[in-house]
This record gives C-alpha cells, structure tokens and sequence, in this order.
C-alpha cells in the first residue's frame, strides 16, 4: 500500500512541477509537449488524413522537438496510430510541411506564422505556437502564460480551426479563450 501512494505521489509532482517552473516568458518544453500531444484527443481530423502514422512536425530548433520524441515514443494516437515526430528547417518545402496533422512553430520562427497559415491553408495541419496574440497573428492555437494570474492558457483562432477542415472538441473549446 505505501509502494501505492509513493506511485500516486510521483505521478502528481511530475506533472505539477513543469508548471511550478514555467516562467512568465515561456512555457517549460514538457508541458508544451503534453498539449500537443493531448490535442491528439481533442482535435478531429478530416477521415482522409487517417491513414498512416500520425505527423508532428517542429519548425525550427526548439528543445520541444527533442522532449516529443521522448513522450511520442511509447504512445500511439487512439491506441493505435504510431506517431513520428519531425524536425523541419525554416526553408522547408510547403509539400513536406503539409504532410504534418499537428505543425509546432518554435519561437524563433514565429515571425514566418501568418505566411506558413497562409501557405498551408488548404491543408489539414493544426498549427501550435506559443506566446499571447499568436492565434490572432495566424496559429491555430497559442500556448501562454497569462501574466496576471500566472496560470497556463490556450488561445483557440475557431476560423483557422474551421478552415483547416479540423473540429475541436466541445471540452478544448471550454479550456481555450477562443478568437
């Protein structure tokens, strides 16, 4: 039984302290990588993106790319889908990035955001950043830390959302500040 609580008691401090540490620049890798991987649930993609295994793409360098390999390596999506997680360059080619379900644009190429929305328009890939005002600024959804309250937030751009052909579910859209 004290083997029990000892189990329950490391499972709670490992996902309460990447918050703990999170600063109000930026959110902690871990926990950027625990959402993208949970919008694997709450996201619904088109029925023709459901073959083969399941696209992570990061754009740029960016410590998240290294951490989703980690969390990826043993979970599938529903179960059953392997997932490959892919790093991308700045100049990748728009065909390679379309082949992403989910695109994380890293900081440092966040300044490229409104024309990678732009150019993967017709695609079905979920864009992820970070940074408040990222979803107004062509993300799908934002990551960020409400200076106020210090408290991690999702922005929800439903109009991106809708146009990538992608439907969140009714629990994502009551977490997110939705634009």
């Amino acid at each position: 039984m004290k083997r029990y609580y000892s189990l329950i008691y490391i499972v709670v401090f490992s996902l309460v302290l990447p918050v703990l540490q999170a600063s109000a620049q930026q959110v902690d890798s871990k926990l950027t990588c625990i959402f993208i991987y949970n919008f694997t649930k709450y996201i619904k993609w088109p029925p023709n993106t459901e073959s083969g295994d399941f696209v992570i793409g990061v754009l740029g360098d960016s410590p998240v790319e290294a951490e989703l390999q980690k969390l990826t390596s043993k979970l599938k999506v529903n179960g059953v889908r392997n997932i490959a997680v892919k790093k991308f360059s700045s100049d990748a080619n728009v065909s390679t990035l379309q082949t992403c379900h989910i695109l994380y644009i890293s900081k440092k190429e966040s300044k490229t955001l409104k024309e990678l929305s732009n150019t993967l328009s017709s695609s079905s890939t979920l864009l992820v950043s970070e940074g408040m005002g990222m979803a107004n600024k062509g993300s799908t959804i934002s990551i960020y830390i409400d200076e106020e309250t210090d408290q991690i937030k999702l922005e929800l751009n439903k109009k991106m959302l809708e146009s990538h052909k992608l439907k969140a579910s009714s629990e994502l859209l009551a977490l997110a500040v939705v634009i």
